[in-house]
């Protein structure tokens, strides 16, 4: 489901289903909720993206929407659920907004789900105020994730060059590498050796106390070091 707003988007994933509540924000004053975690994404990339998410216990297809070049959306969810998101490019949209034959990060017609899961794409996975990155579907998008608070929690990070995945395993779209597709000596993101000092201690998973704001920016991956 695109949201046609301005660049900054919120979205609220509830306890029953996955409805979407939508409030625009500024950055600089998104709250904690209590019983909740708060990610705020940022499209580093030129072209827009798609964040799709997946709560894992239900049977209900993705939730998507697009996130413009250097725009920014809130996702919302509750304590107590596991959820993935994930990113999709190249995506062509239906009459209505739903997006179809996505070039990375693709669903079935129905929407991913814990069982149809997504075709190359770098994944978050949420639980109980964990948060990891894994390649075991596939690399799309390079991760920085930090904490937005004065606290000492871990930064998460996932960037890793094109020219390390399997010849076997690139997505070209023409004629370039884009993205990695899943399989056997596609990185994990433990090798991750770009992240900058500032994200101390760069790593591919952290946890971290409950009500927190963690700050997503979606970087596209650089084809070699």
């Amino acid at each position: 489901m695109e949201l046609r707003r301005p660049t900054t988007t919120t979205i609220h994933v509830p306890l029953l289903l996955l409805l979407a509540v939508l409030a625009i924000y500024h950055v600089g004053k998104a709250a904690a909720l209590p019983g909740h975690a708060t990610f705020v994404v940022y499209n580093s990339d030129k072209e827009k993206v798609y964040a799709r998410v997946v709560e894992k216990s239900s049977s209900s297809g993705s939730m998507d929407y697009a996130i413009q070049p250097n725009g920014t959306g809130s996702i919302i969810f509750e304590q107590g659920k596991d959820y993935a998101l994930f990113f999709a490019t190249g995506c062509s949209e239906d009459k209505d907004g739903h997006i179809k034959d996505c070039h990375s990060g693709n669903c079935p017609e129905s929407g991913c789900t814990a069982e149809h899961p997504p075709d190359a794409a770098t994944m978050i996975y949420y639980k109980d105020g964990s948060v990891t990155t894994s390649t075991a579907l596939g690399y799309n998008f390079g991760l920085h994730g930090v904490f937005q608070c004065n606290c000492d929690c871990s930064s998460i990070s996932c960037i890793i060059p094109l020219n390390k995945c399997p010849s076997s395993s690139i997505l070209e779209e023409w004629g370039s590498p884009v993205a990695c597709k899943a399989g056997i000596g596609v990185p994990s993101c433990q090798d991750d050796t770009t992240a900058p000092s500032s994200y101390s201690p760069p790593s591919a998973g952290t946890s971290c106390f409950d009500n927190y704001i963690m700050k997503i920016t979606v970087i596209s991956p650089p084809k070699e070091l």
